[in-house]
């Protein structure tokens, strides 16, 4: 059986883990049960506190911003006080452990993270809430992840300042599905695969947003053959 070099895993909101050979990368993993959005999954924040299950290999945690669906400080302390080492906005405030600040500087910075590298760039929150919110590039041997999380989508020509490698995976948030315009500039980005995704579950979010990006995509899919709207965790994405 071949060996796999790269998976990439949804696992709801903007939560995505990345593996490698060794060295596992989560994105927006650790969240708080104090939001509109879907709530953590108990057994889940266990296994990446503990480093168990998929997430055994974790040695990264990033936080693209600190608002309570993407980040929850008690839990990423509790992660720090177990090894694994923390990349966060400078208003995350939290004390103790190994981490990996991000800069407040504009334009784009990179980390090295093991055999991954991220890039990083401040952009726009799309409420405009959050002056630390960062969109995140990862480079993992020839495949290149981009997380767009809350990013405005008026930001989305920008991302072609980030590295691209033979291929190309993007998370973007569905509400850019709104726009002909937006929907355009994601397409003339030209990603492998792009991924359409904190979407909420029936009932979660802000009203009318779920059911909003639902019809859009239903009447607009075509303009985006290589997009998929994901509703749910699963693996999305796996290199041998």
């Amino acid at each position: 059986m071949r060996e796999k070099i790269l998976t990439i895993e949804y696992l709801g909101n903007c939560s995505v883990l990345m593996r490698y050979p060794g060295n596992g990368v989560l994105v927006d993993g650790l969240f708080s049960e104090k939001q509109e959005y879907d709530p953590p999954i108990p057994w889940m924040d266990e296994q990446i506190i503990g480093r168990d299950g998929i997430f055994r290999t974790l040695n990264y945690l990033v936080v693209s911003h600190c608002h309570g669906d993407h980040y929850d400080k008690a839990k990423v302390k509790e992660a720090l006080s177990r090894g694994v080492t923390a990349v966060l906005p400078p208003d995350a405030k939290v004390k103790g452990g190994h981490q990996l600040p991000l800069s407040e500087e504009d334009g784009i910075h990179r980390l090295q993270l093991g055999e991954m590298e991220l890039e990083y760039c401040r952009m726009k929150h799309i409420e405009g809430t959050c002056p630390d919110n960062y969109c995140i590039n990862i480079l993992a041997g020839d495949t290149s992840v981009l997380l767009t999380g809350d990013m405005d989508p008026a930001e989305i020509p920008r991302l072609l300042e980030f590295s691209r490698r033979d291929h190309s995976v993007g998370f973007v948030n569905g509400i850019a599905l709104w726009s002909r315009v937006y929907r355009k500039q994601l397409r003339d980005l030209g990603y492998e695969n792009l991924f359409f995704y904190h979407l909420p579950g029936e009932g979660r979010g802000p009203e009318g947003y779920r059911r909003r990006t639902l019809r859009f995509w239903e009447k607009c899919q075509q303009e985006l053959p290589h997009g998929k709207l994901l509703d749910g965790p699963e693996v999305i994405y796996e290199v041998y």
